[in-house]
């Protein structure tokens, strides 16, 4: 049985639940004394935790207390203990120690209760929840508590112009195009497609040609279309060069006719019809000249010796700009039309070309017209997933991410990065509806077999409501209308849609309300959701009264035999004929944490102010402060020094998981991919990793933007779901804009080379290099020795030619590499001291305490430790662990004292 010391009027130790308050403990918990208390840096966050290996017991009236807490809460329950000390000058009580009781590690024996103790309530929680990926706009916590719905931004996309370029080439399998006409005294056509094999894919609309595919003077087929039905008007710059041998192997009353090589234009969708035709190549036999048909060479039937014109050989090219409209199509392809035979003798004119060879080469500088797309801001999105996984949005702090409009003094590095996802770049949202048409007041109808949970009607006309509301007008009444769909129920004369309550607001608590084309938000009152349904749902001669006293819709009509509600039943629909693919944007903490210390390199903490705890993110550099907060008055002992080899990287891998490869197009100029360095360590094999689960790529969103709801209602992308990185700016209204290479104070010096469109790039700041060189200062630890070696470059998933210069640094290529003396001058070396130091009450309240440094209020931990070391010298580092109990032990990571060369 373990020792209960009396306590003196010197410490007391309180334990505290939010149901049951306060209570003073009568002795001090068994196990304070032995346990090995530690402040610890983690190894993947950098922030300091404290931990708590050993149990500590309780028994008697302090034993109750915390079983009584456990009998109604759980092992959920986070009693609260807190150590105080009077200080030995002031002889006020101080805290010296405060944590959690972890009531899944309890265990009673001999009428003792030992439970672990830990430093905080959010540490648990945070490993619990932080790999649990969640929606974000979810009105619940984890525990289901209500929160507030999330602020949503919006952000205009000019685009991205990208270069397309498409090849094919003559196969030596497919390499003969035939046509043949015949006709007893009619006028006869056939075209065949170029035998085009496409080798290299930017176009998604660029396809092979099936060979021996036909068509005639008015209409082609799919087989023989290079691009097939273009989305939007789309102008092309052409190639193509094509030598073939022409072989007439039939002709016989041929009276007049041409055979050629154009490019053919066909709308109207699959139907291809022929639009119009570009000459390539053309020899026609008319009336009164000579024949050129014959110039074509070939065996000619019984008209001619066929030893007497040999095949001909024919060079032709092309190279100019063609343009489709929507829905058109193009094609290269031989033409033959002749009038031939007459009412006695049946004409034939068969010619093939053979010994195809050939290039052709589409290239498109593509471009599409702008469009908006909501997204969040990175603070935001830190704050909501602290919410979800704690409960209070009140837990989460930073002021890198920071904005004034959110308390913070000045606008933060990373205030303005935002991030959005695939649905929102095309457009879709939570309350779209699929299949709607523009509105027709007499035509809308719908089936009420059809469940909804919530839907929006999008108006393309004025809803006509016949009278005044405080939220519209009948004028001004086109936008969107979100309503929960009323259960519907009828008998021989009556249709009856239950919408809820006279407030507007339906039995389960959904919301109906309005938004204007402005994007103004308003609430509906039954009594409009009513008028509403009336112009929607009105499949039959119906009148309609709305009655204030069940807040229900009456549609009454006359019976015809059939109860009116199966009659109803029986109108087509026009609403929600697909069902909405749409799903909310969802993200771990953890995802989000990784990703961000990836592309900014922030690290993360948990820091107390009062009695409260908050997650704080910011520069790592904010964790390894360069100023002195902690002087240790002795010398210390028993000093042991070891290298860290975790501090040295023989490689480097930086930048996205996804983004490069495009199921879209290839060859293309995307930078921001993943990058592999190499280092010139060897004696070790460690490689530094930072890799965002969020993506970069520029291409990647202009594609997803590319697919837009009203176009591709039905479609599914491979970007749906994943998240994409936004750079933005603030512009002079609320919407915001992205940040083109040169925005802002810390925009690049010269515009970017190596990329297509630089004035179009985004996300440039966001580059693997550039994400290297905000890491620079970490990765250099290891490489002080080596200032004139290199870091290398290995390869690349993306295009690595992007060159860049930010401001106030050299000017890098992806594919480039760095003398290790140019990175940022490193913060410490690659050394641990570790040595013995007592820790008394004046140590650990400086441990446990802050400075203002710069205006900015800072935990000592995260400052340089000061001490003499073994040989009477001043020396500082950085803490990497600290068990104060006992003597006293200390692991510091070395201060780097010297200065760049």
């Amino acid at each position: 049985m373990g020792v209960f010391p009396i306590p003196t009027d010197r410490i007391r130790y309180t334990l505290s639940h939010k149901t049951y308050g306060s209570f003073t403990l009568p002795e001090e918990p068994s196990g304070w004394d032995t346990d090995e208390k530690e402040y610890a840096r983690n190894v993947d966050y950098h922030g300091i935790f404290a931990k708590f290996s050993n149990a500590l017991k309780f028994k008697g009236e302090s034993k109750d207390f915390i079983q009584m807490i456990e009998a109604t809460e759980g092992i959920n329950a986070r009693p609260r203990l807190l150590r105080e000390e009077r200080h030995p000058v002031t002889d006020i009580w101080t805290r010296s120690y405060e944590g959690y009781l972890d009531l899944t590690t309890r265990e009673i024996s001999d009428d003792t209760l030992s439970i672990k103790f830990s430093s905080g309530g959010l540490e648990p929680i945070l490993k619990a929840r932080e790999s649990e990926a969640v929606e974000l706009d979810r009105l619940s916590t984890m525990d289901g508590k209500p929160i507030d719905p999330m602020t949503v931004e919006q952000v205009s996309l000019d685009g991205r112009r990208i270069l397309l370029t498409s090849i094919w080439e003559i196969s030596r399998a497919d390499n003969i195009a035939s046509t043949r006409v015949r006709s007893n005294g009619g006028t006869r056509y056939q075209s065949t497609g170029v035998p085009f094999e496409l080798i290299e894919r930017s176009h998604e609309e660029a396809q092979s040609v099936i060979p021996e595919s036909h068509g005639n003077e008015l209409n082609g087929t799919t087989g023989m279309m290079l691009i097939a039905k273009v989305d939007r008007p789309r102008t092309f710059r052409v190639k193509m060069n094509l030598t073939f041998t022409t072989n007439v192997f039939e002709y016989d009353h041929v009276n007049h006719g041409w055979y050629g090589l154009f490019f053919g234009k066909y709308s109207n969708g699959e139907s291809y019809d022929s639009e119009s035709r570009i000459e390539i190549f053309r020899k026609e036999k008319v009336e009164g000249q000579p024949n050129q048909l014959l110039e074509l060479g070939g065996t000619f039937g019984s008209w001619f010796d066929p030893n007497n014109i040999a095949p001909a050989t024919w060079n032709v090219a092309f190279d100019d700009t063609i343009s489709l409209d929507t829905g058109q199509s193009l094609s290269l392809e031989f033409l033959v039309r002749a009038d031939l035979g007459n009412a006695t003798h049946r004409g034939h004119l068969g010619i093939k070309a053979q010994d195809i060879k050939g290039k052709c080469t589409i290239i498109e500088d593509s471009f599409y017209e702008k469009s908006k797309a909501k997204f969040f801001l990175m603070y935001d999105v830190f704050e909501r997933l602290a919410e979800i996984m704690t409960g209070s949005k009140k837990n989460f702090r930073s002021r890198f991410f920071g904005r004034t409009d959110k308390g913070y003094a000045v606008d933060g590095p990373g205030a303005h990065t935002g991030i959005t996802h695939g649905f929102w770049l095309r457009g879709f949202d939570k309350h779209s509806v699929i299949g709607v048409q523009p509105w027709q007041a007499s035509t809308y109808t719908t089936r009420a077999a059809v469940t909804f949970n919530e839907i929006t009607y999008v108006l393309a006309g004025n809803v006509p409501i016949p009278f005044q509301s405080t939220n519209f007008t009948s004028e001004k009444n086109a936008g969107k209308w979100i309503l929960p769909s009323p259960a519907i129920s009828g008998s021989l004369n009556e249709i009856v849609f239950d919408l809820g309550d006279i407030s507007g607001q339906t039995d389960n608590g959904e919301l109906a309300y309005y938004i204007n084309e402005n994007g103004d938000t308003y609430p509906l009152t039954n009594q409009e959701r009513a008028y509403f349904f009336r112009y929607i749902y009105n499949g039959v001669e119906t009148t309609y009264r709305y009655n204030t006293a069940d807040g229900g819709l009456h549609v009454y009509g006359a019976g015809t035999g059939n109860t009116m509600l199966g009659t109803f039943l029986t109108q087509t629909t026009n609403i929600d004929s697909e069902p909405n693919p749409f799903k909310p944007l969802a993200t771990s903490f953890k995802d989000c944490e990784n990703s961000n210390a990836a592309i900014w390199n922030t690290g993360l903490g948990i820091e107390r102010v009062g009695f409260e705890e908050k997650i704080v993110v910011e520069d790592l550099r904010y964790f390894y402060n360069p100023n002195v907060t902690v002087r240790l008055p002795n010398q210390i002992s028993k000093v042991k020094r070891t290298v860290s080899t975790k501090h040295y990287f023989s490689s480097i891998e930086i930048g996205y998981e996804k983004g490069g490869n495009y199921e879209e197009a290839m060859g293309l100029d995307e930078y921001n991919g993943k990058t592999t360095f190499s280092t010139v360590i060897t004696a070790l094999k460690n490689s530094y990793s930072a890799l965002s689960a969020y993506r970069g790529d520029s291409y990647g969103k202009e594609f997803a933007r590319r697919k837009p709801k009203t176009q591709y209602p039905t479609t599914d992308t491979q970007y749906d779901d994943d998240i994409f990185y936004l750079d933005l700016k603030k512009t002079e209204t609320e919407i915001f804009k992205e940040r083109l290479w040169f925005d802002g104070p810390d925009a690049l010096e010269e515009p970017p080379t190596g990329t297509y469109s630089p004035e179009t790039a985004t996300n440039l700041r966001l580059s693997p290099f550039n994400m290297m060189l905000r890491h620079g200062w970490y990765i250099a630890a290891g490489l002080v020795k080596y200032p004139m070696d290199y870091i290398r470059y290995a390869s690349s998933t993306a295009n690595s030619s992007l060159t860049t210069k930010m401001v106030g640094q050299h000017q890098y290529s992806e594919n480039g590499n760095i003398l290790n003396s140019e990175l940022s001058r490193p913060r410490f070396v690659p050394e641990i001291v570790e040595f013995e130091h007592v820790c008394d009450f004046g140590i650990m309240q400086i441990i446990d305490g802050k400075s203002i440094i710069n205006g900015q209020q800072t935990l000592n931990i995260y400052g340089l430790i000061e001490f003499t070391n073994e040989d009477g010298q001043p020396e500082k580092g950085w803490l990497i662990s600290l068990k104060p109990n006992g003597a006293g032990k200390w692991q510091v990571l070395k201060y780097n004292s010297q200065r760049q060369p």
